[in-house]
């Protein structure tokens, strides 16, 4: 969500990509999971199966390589009004830096959470004092990363100009209000298919 928000604000002066592997082989958070909660995760996952470092390091590779035509090309209805400038991108890589590891150390705890969570959950015999503390764990996990990519957030906001934020935010408000609209139509009740004669 971030990283799509940011891409369309600066392009195309600045090409802001992401790689978000989910579970990964050889990390210090593999390593703390259950061989159950990974099986699980790597069936899951896209590949069907972890990604390791390799992989990660040929989309990082792949990124470099574009020279900004993918940011063109995916932000062409969002033309800036005003450029940022150097100092700009200097104290806004500043931001991202500072934030990344923290970043990825919360998502990873959100991930280990949930996948002890569905675990606890798949089990036949519930333990519902087990499942509540691991929700509480979710929980708070979920809240320490909020609160961490909304500093971020606020960090972002000081580098800005009033134009360049409101662009941002007009951006963050599209975004929020799709996924408004995807979740509306997945409440919806699914209506049954008329039988074929």
């Amino acid at each position: 969500h971030l990283t799509r928000c940011l891409a369309v604000a600066f392009a195309p002066e600045v090409l802001v990509n992401g790689v978000a592997p989910g579970l990964m082989e050889g990390t210090r958070m593999t390593a703390r999971l259950h061989p159950d909660q990974v099986r699980r995760a790597s069936e899951e996952a896209a590949l069907g199966r972890p990604v390791d470092k390799d992989d990660v390091a040929d989309q990082v590779v792949t990124f470099a390589r574009t020279e900004g035509r993918f940011a063109r090309h995916f932000n062409a209805e969002a033309q800036p009004d005003e450029p940022l400038l150097l100092a700009q991108q200097d104290r806004l890589e500043n931001v991202f830096s500072n934030s990344a590891a923290e970043l990825i150390d919360l998502r990873g705890e959100v991930e280990k959470q949930s996948i002890a969570l569905r675990a606890a959950l798949d089990r036949p015999q519930l333990d519902r004092e087990q499942v509540q503390r691991i929700g509480q764990r979710l929980n708070d996990a979920r809240g320490r990363q909020f609160q961490r990519e909304l500093m971020m957030l606020v960090d972002m906001r000081a580098v800005l100009t009033d134009q360049q934020w409101n662009r941002l935010r007009a951006q963050l408000d599209r975004l929020a209000e799709r996924k408004q609209e995807q979740r509306r139509e997945q409440q919806q009740p699914m209506r049954p298919r008329p039988r074929m004669r």
